[in-house]
């Protein structure tokens, strides 16, 4: 019995691939363009201009991946670097202001129709 060896399939060429993670910049600029999301809230006060900040717990982006922009909120430079800063962290950040920065991201991203309307005819023509 004579066993044929399978053909050589065809390597994905490096680079290729469509980014995971959905990236536009216009989208970015639009998310700056609101207040801090933690402006008013007692035990802190905005400072510095606003920054958006991709919000990592429970989304799309992994160990050295950064999530997707749509998992973005608004916070000034202050509170940015707190929240990166030593001994803080997304939930330590979201307890200490009673806020849920993921939902805040996930309505941010439902109201904006330009973007996400774009978004899904893109993923559609790609299947």
């Amino acid at each position: 019995m004579l066993s044929r060896i399978p053909k050589r399939r065809k390597r994905e060429r490096f680079n290729s691939r469509e980014e995971a993670q959905y990236r536009s910049e216009t989208y970015m600029q639009w998310v700056r363009g609101h207040e801090c999301c933690i402006a008013g809230k007692p035990g802190h006060t905005c400072s510095g201009k606003i920054e958006a900040h991709h919000v990592r717990l429970g989304t799309d982006g992994g160990t050295s991946i950064k999530p997707s922009d749509w998992w973005c909120v608004p916070l000034c430079s202050h509170a940015h670097s707190e929240l990166h800063g030593p001994g803080c962290g997304q939930a330590t950040f979201d307890k200490r202001y009673q806020i849920d920065c993921k939902a805040v991201a996930a309505a941010l991203w439902r109201s904006n129709t330009t973007h996400r309307i774009k978004y899904e005819r893109s993923r559609e023509q790609q299947k």
